[in-house]
């Protein structure tokens, strides 16, 4: 069964002939995101697989380099699954000294990267989520619309890590 976010997609799709590609994510095996992100680098604690609860697969960071240059080297592009089905897609900057930072342009730009499809084509409206101040950490949760949810953390020194994931909530 397709996830809201898709059929929402494949909706926009039928409405937009110019945009006719996009990744089908969540829900999706490792198999499928190989052929969007290539090759894995590294697996976290171990290979995804139906009988195994969870685990996270890191990709290559080069494309989301190019089109976030600011974004620091050492960063991780990861995919986590349950089960052997991908439930949210995570950068974490790893930024060393120099703080990373992100604005809507970048969140947007993120989003574009992993689901190959552009972000400006949505008509969402943002539903602020409440953060949580904690010793100078802020948790911020945005609806993209179509059923995803941008969450990210912020420090003193930017941005510590996003993620995207399906929540019925933004749809």
């Amino acid at each position: 069964m397709l996830k809201p976010c898709l059929l929402y997609a494949i909706t926009s799709l039928a409405l937009a002939p110019s945009a006719l590609a996009y990744h089908e994510i969540f829900d999706r095996s490792p198999e499928k995101m190989a052929t969007y992100f290539g090759k894995p680098i590294d697996v976290y604690p171990n290979a995804p697989s139906l009988t195994e609860p969870s685990s996270a697969v890191s990709y290559s960071n080069s494309e989301l380099r190019k089109i976030l240059p600011e974004l620091p080297e050492k960063s991780l592009f990861l995919i986590n699954f349950e089960y052997g089905l991908v439930k949210s897609v995570q950068l974490m900057p790893m930024q060393d000294e120099d703080p990373f930072h992100m604005n809507v342009a970048d969140f947007k730009k993120f989003f574009s990267y992993v689901f190959a499809f552009d972000a400006d084509r949505f008509d969402y409206q943002p539903k602020p989520w409440p953060y949580y101040p904690n010793e100078g950490f802020r948790d911020f949760h945005v609806c993209m619309g179509a059923g995803v949810l941008l969450q990210y953390t912020e420090y003193r020194n930017g941005i510590l890590g996003l993620e995207l994931l399906y929540r019925t909530a933004c749809e």
